[in-house]
């Protein structure tokens, strides 16, 4: 089950050994598929895949974060009334960077939700998933729009409490 094709299917906790996950040895797997050797191993990958993620989604909220407070800072404080966030090159660089977070928490998602491993982090990651960044609405200005951006930028709480989870569960694997 290498790259990651097996979303869902996790580590098998609860799931007997003749799943089809283990084609290319199973004669050998023990009835403990949980605590096997190739379990645990295939359970340190997913997991550091799921820490890849992680960083991933880190980065693009930091990006977004860094080309925000150039759009707050690329206007004159007369313009600040008329500076139109959706034609502003900033806004757009960090609304791309913020979606871009989104769609890899999604993929995210989709390795985690049915894997009992990782069933305390899955509500944290839906409410991160539930607070994107709104795109700007038409003639909004960038300090109006600035309104929209802090409020999903809540999700930065649900963010950390994810990655709190997720870290437990690493160190759990090592």
């Amino acid at each position: 089950s290498i790259g990651g094709g097996n979303s869902g299917s996790g580590n098998n906790n609860n799931t007997p050994p003749d799943t089809g996950n283990n084609d290319n040895n199973s004669g050998s797997t023990t009835p403990d598929n949980g605590n096997s050797d190739a379990a645990l191993k295939e359970a340190q990958a997913k997991n550091l895949r799921i820490l890849q993620y992680g960083q991933d989604i880190a980065k693009a909220e930091l990006e977004g974060s860094k080309y925000w407070k150039k759009a707050l800072n690329s206007f004159t404080p007369g313009e600040s009334s008329t500076a139109i966030a959706a034609d502003n090159y900033d806004v757009i660089q960090a609304l791309s960077y913020w979606n871009k977070a989104m769609s890899d928490a999604q993929e995210l998602m989709g390795e985690i939700k049915d894997d009992p491993l990782y069933a305390k982090a899955v509500p944290y990651l839906q409410k991160y998933l539930d607070n994107p960044t709104p795109e700007p609405k038409s003639g909004q200005t960038i300090l109006d729009y600035g309104g929209d951006v802090t409020h999903s930028l809540n999700r930065a709480n649900y963010f950390q409490s994810f990655t709190n989870v997720i870290t437990s569960i690493s160190q759990s694997l090592r």
